[in-house]
């Protein structure tokens, strides 16, 4: 009997996916952090939490190749839709890379115990998002809509590569803008908004407000730093529709 269970479940699945959909979406755009906090934990010295910190995101810096362009803020997500249940609802599925950044600027550090902390080469969420979306403005040639209103709910690990110097020791200034140096550092949640319009069948162009949390332990020099990062984010850019 669970032989042919199985057979049906991948007829229908092999089914949906072929009715329905592919995107990849190319987004940029900023984020905002509220005060949070950042435990040190140095060998050889006692543990501090700094409170009030603030970061800034610096979403744009300057770029003279393409490789350096991917420093700035970004996020890149592949998605597919499968085929509708209901006229005026869509499912689906998308694996998201969010490259945030945050930069310390200031805190409650009496002791001057940070010099600089920095997640430049990414505050980076791999988020498995579900997807639904609310097609608007049906009509010929756009049957999931003209426009759409999409929710989206992710989870998935951090990735970061700090750059540090507490207690004057340095720690990762040399491997930023290399491949070296990138740890998983926590878990990341996602909830995000997003209006989308097609410009051509295959093309759309989009605006999306996101809250995201990141949580995560880095490695500084002799220790580690632990910060929770909570984020409100304001980005667009386009998709492709194949």
């Amino acid at each position: 009997m669970r032989r042919p269970l199985v057979l049906l479940a991948l007829v229908l699945a092999s089914s949906a996916f072929a009715q329905g959909r592919w995107s990849v979406e190319l987004y940029t755009g900023t984020s905002f952090k509220p005060p949070t906090t950042l435990e040190i934990r140095q060998e050889g010295h006692p543990d501090v939490v700094i409170g009030d910190v603030r970061y800034e995101t610096r979403p744009w810096l300057p770029f003279e190749t393409l490789m350096l362009l991917t420093e700035n803020y970004y996020l890149l997500r592949v998605g597919y839709q499968f085929a509708p249940v209901r006229p005026d609802l869509r499912l689906g599925v998308e694996l998201e890379f969010l490259h945030d950044k945050a930069y310390y600027v200031t805190g409650d550090d009496p002791d001057g115990v940070v010099q600089h902390f920095e997640l430049s080469d990414g505050l980076n969420l791999l988020l498995l998002n579900g997807v639904a979306t609310v097609p608007l403005l049906v009509e010929e040639g756009y049957p999931d809509g003209r426009g759409q209103l999409i929710g989206r709910l992710g989870v998935g690990p951090v990735i970061t590569k700090p750059a540090a110097t507490i207690r004057d020791q340095e720690y990762g200034h040399d491997l930023q803008g290399r491949l070296a140096g990138y740890d998983l550092t926590g878990p990341g949640l996602a909830a995000a908004v997003q209006a989308r319009w097609f410009l051509e069948p295959w093309l759309t162009m989009g605006v999306e407000t996101k809250l995201s949390y990141a949580a995560t332990t880095s490695r500084i020099a002799d220790g580690h730093a632990s910060t929770n990062v909570p984020a409100l984010h304001v980005v667009f850019g386009f998709g492709v529709h194949p």
